[in-house]
C-alpha cells in the first residue's frame, strides 16, 4: 500500500531527513554551546512585551507627566530618565537578534536549503530577508525619536537629547552657557535633518506589519514533522498555537490601523482629544504584547504547548 506522503509534498518535505551539516572546521573551532534558536525567539518576545512596562514604571516612580499619567506614546519615553535608555536599549536588542540571527545561508536554493532546523524548516527567504528589514527598522526607531515631549511640561522630570542656543543647529556653533540654551524635543528641527519623526513613524509602520505577517502567516505554517498528527493533518498543539499566532497578527494590524485613525483624526489639531488618553501609549502597548506573546510561543514559552520529541 503506497505511503500517504508520497502524495502530499509539505508532509514529505518535513519528514524528509535532514542531510548533516557539513564544515571544514578544525575541532578546536567547534563552539562548547549551541545556539538556538528557539532561545532567540524567547529573548524577542521577551523583550517586546516587557518593553511598556518597562518604559513607564522609571516614568511613573519619577513622576514623569504625571499630571497626564504619563507620556502620550511609547516613543515619547526616549525623552525620559532611565526609561529612554531601557527603549533604545530594547529596540537595538529585537534589532540586533532580528538582524543578525535570521540570515540566509550561503548559496541556498530552496526552501529546504534556508533552514535545516526542525520547527523553522519552512521559512523561506522572503522571511528572512522580512525579518531582517524588521531588524533594521528597530534601528531607525532608535534613532530618530519622534517629535516632541510628549506632555504638556510643569515641572517635570524630563530629559532632551540636545541643548541648543536659539538659531543654532547639531552641527554649528554651541551654546556659551546653560543661560543661553534651550531644550530640544525635535531632532530634524535642532540638527537639519529632514523628516526625523515621519522616519521613525514610517519604520514602525513597517516593522510592525512584517511582525503581523509572521504571525499570521509565517508562524502558522507546518514547520516540524512532530507538530503533525498524521500524514495530512496537524496536531491539537500546533492547532492551538495557530489560535495565539492569528490572535497576535490581527492584534497587531488592528492596533496599527488604530494609529493610522488617530494620526488622520488629529491632523491640523493643537491639541488632539486622543493624546489626553495617552491614545499611542495604549495602541503601541497593545502591538508590543501582541508581538512579545506571538514570539514568546514560538519559542515556547508555554511549555505544554510544546510537541513532543
Amino acid at each position: 500500500m503506497p505511503d500517504s506522503r508520497d502524495s502530499d509534498p509539505v508532509a514529505a518535505d518535513l519528514t524528509a531527513p535532514i542531510a548533516p551539516a557539513r564544515s571544514n572546521l578544525a575541532p578546536i573551532d567547534s563552539l562548547p554551546f549551541t545556539v538556538s534558536l528557539r532561545r532567540v525567539n524567547l529573548g524577542v518576545g521577551y523583550t517586546a512585551a516587557c518593553l511598556p512596562l518597562a518604559v513607564w514604571l522609571p516614568g511613573f516612580l519619577l513622576g514623569t507627566c504625571a499630571q497626564n499619567n504619563g507620556l502620550d506614546s511609547i516613543s515619547h519615553y526616549y525623552y525620559s530618565p532611565i526609561g529612554g535608555d531601557l527603549f533604545v536599549g530594547a529596540l537595538f536588542l529585537i534589532g540586533m537578534l532580528m538582524l543578525f540571527f535570521f540570515t540566509v545561508p550561503d548559496a541556498a536554493v530552496g526552501v529546504e536549503a534556508v533552514s535545516q532546523v526542525d520547527e523553522y524548516r519552512r521559512f523561506s527567504q522572503r522571511d528572512l530577508r522580512l525579518a531582517q528589514i524588521a531588524g533594521a527598522m528597530a534601528f531607525l526607531i532608535a534613532l530618530m525619536p519622534t517629535n516632541g515631549s510628549g506632555c504638556s511640561l510643569s515641572d517635570d522630570t524630563m530629559r532632551a537629547f540636545y541643548v541648543a542656543a536659539p538659531g543654532s543647529g547639531l552641527f554649528r556653533s554651541g551654546t556659551q552657557s546653560v543661560n543661553q540654551a534651550v531644550i530640544g524635543f525635535d531632532l530634524g528641527a535642532i540638527s537639519g535633518i529632514p523628516f526625523t519623526a515621519l522616519i521613525h513613524s514610517l519604520a514602525a509602520g513597517v516593522m510592525f506589519s512584517i511582525l503581523g505577517y509572521f504571525s499570521l502567516f509565517v508562524f502558522t505554517r507546518v514547520q516540524s514533522a512532530k507538530s503533525m498528527k498524521t500524514a495530512t493533518s496537524t496536531g491539537f498543539k500546533k492547532k492551538m498555537r495557530n489560535v495565539i499566532y492569528v490572535t497576535s497578527g490581527i492584534t497587531i494590524f488592528a492596533a496599527v490601523f488604530a494609529l493610522i485613525f488617530k494620526y488622520a483624526a488629529c491632523i491640523g489639531a493643537k491639541d488632539c482629544s486622543y493624546d489626553a488618553s495617552n491614545f499611542t501609549f495604549w495602541a503601541e502597548a497593545i502591538a508590543l504584547l501582541a508581538f512579545g506573546f506571538s514570539w514568546l510561543t514560538k519559542g515556547r514559552f508555554i511549555g505544554w504547548l510544546a510537541d513532543e520529541p
